[in-house]
């Protein structure tokens, strides 16, 4: 699924939800749109009964990470309707981009409206080969 400023795909045979953001500057109507898709996405992840690493590629958004408060409400609220799936579907998430400090300040803000039990783990890096050590070594055994 290609937007404007997203493309969401699943590579059924590695078993990975791709997300890749691109310069993205906040609409409300666009990241709606947004997450819509992503939850549909794992929604088809969850019937299909498979299980998933996230990838999200940040490398090409720009440094511009202030999002009026309700990007990270929706998000949060969007991330807490899919905790159960992800406990069952969703071995890690991984995300590559160029600021992981700044990143990771943004992942703390969601956390703190966001508060799922027991949490997938998360890698937030701008190193690819880290991200494949990740993805290698976090499985979901159920």
């Amino acid at each position: 699924m290609k937007k404007n400023n997203f493309n969401i795909s699943l590579n059924r045979e590695k078993c990975i939800l791709s997300v890749t953001m691109e310069n993205f500057e906040y609409k409300e109507e666009d990241f709606d749109e947004f997450l819509i898709s992503f939850e549909a996405m794992w929604l088809l992840i969850k019937n299909e009964k498979l299980i998933c690493h996230l990838y999200i590629n940040l490398e090409n958004c720009l440094g511009n990470y202030n999002y009026p408060l309700q990007v990270y409400i929706k998000m949060a609220s969007c991330l807490s309707d899919l905790t159960a799936t992800f406990n069952s579907h969703c071995h890690g998430i991984a995300i590559l981009t160029k600021e992981p400090e700044i990143c990771t300040g943004v992942y703390n803000i969601i956390i703190k409206l966001w508060h799922p039990q027991p949490r997938r783990p998360i890698l937030l890096t701008d190193k690819m080969s880290e991200i494949k050590l990740f993805m290698k070594s976090n499985k979901l055994i159920i």
